[in-house]
């Protein structure tokens, strides 16, 4: 789930993996009106970087062997 710094879902962020332990295809989701996006990772670690419209990112760790939700929070960058 993409969310800005104030805890709100961000839609239409694109979110791609920014790079990965194993080889991973060049895709970009993009999130829905409540912020989550669907990933099926392989195997290994995996690091998820998420950009709105706005110019704000974000980034988090993700491990291909965990199904877990995770959170990106996006910021605007300065």
């Amino acid at each position: 789930m993409v969310r800005d710094v104030g805890c709100q879902p961000v839609a239409g962020a694109i979110v791609q993996i920014a790079r990965g332990s194993a080889p991973i295809p060049e895709v970009g989701r993009v999130t829905d009106t409540e912020g989550r996006l669907w990933l099926h990772l392989p195997h290994g670690s995996f690091m998820l970087q998420a950009e709105t419209a706005g110019d704000e990112t974000g980034q988090a760790q993700a491990d291909g062997d965990d199904d877990s939700p995770i959170e990106i929070e996006v910021t605007t960058q300065k």
